[in-house]
């Protein structure tokens, strides 16, 4: 286990999924239970999500539901919950974002590669760039909370010099349009191919 706290971001409005994305079913379970498995090795774990999602998603025993009553004024609001959340003995946060089925093998090298640095941040890097997930150590912190409006991790990432752990492009994709979904059932089997051999 790693003595990091992981949050997933779940307080979005999916408006480009057009419905409940988080609760739709990939390869025989829920969409937002892929990302709370990928935070497994965390010693502390949360769940944000908006008031009326209370009691719609089944949670792991251990998990905290973070209520999101913000989610209107942008993405920042979940960050900063989830900062807020932290426990003391954590000594970063780990942020993923619940409809990102295919992180687990990534959230892993994340943890690995912060424990072993302990840089202010370590992100998942494509073509050079910064994105979610990411571990942020606690000096860096008050960035998060600094955030406004409609800006995620990327803005503070874009602020400092994340350690980057290079990723395959599918490994994070996001379920954002009804054509995202079809592209990741296609690439099930290379998922599942890719934890056999790992």
């Amino acid at each position: 286990m790693f003595g990091v706290a992981a949050a997933v971001l779940a307080s979005g409005f999916a408006k480009r999924f057009g419905a409940d994305k988080l609760s739709i079913m990939l390869g025989g379970k829920p969409l937002y239970t892929w990302a709370l498995e990928a935070t497994a090795l965390c010693d502390y774990r949360a769940f944000v999500v908006r008031p009326e999602k209370l009691g719609k998603y089944s949670v792991p025993e251990g998990v905290s539901v973070l209520l999101n009553r913000r989610a209107d004024k942008g993405m920042s609001e979940a960050l900063k919950l989830a900062v807020s959340w932290t426990p003391y003995q954590a000594s970063g946060l780990l942020i993923v974002l619940g409809d990102m089925p295919f992180i687990k093998p990534v959230v892993q090298k994340l943890l690995e590669i912060f424990h072993e640095t302990g840089a202010e941040a370590v992100a998942a890097g494509l073509d050079g760039k910064p994105l979610t997930p990411a571990v942020f150590s606690r000096r860096v912190f008050q960035r998060l909370l600094n955030l406004r409006g409609d800006v995620g991790a990327r803005g503070v990432l874009s602020e400092i010099r994340p350690v980057l752990v290079d990723v395959e492009e599918w490994m994070l994709l996001d379920i954002d349009k009804v054509e995202d979904l079809k592209e990741a059932e296609k690439r099930l089997e290379l998922w599942r191919r890719f934890q056999h051999v790992d």
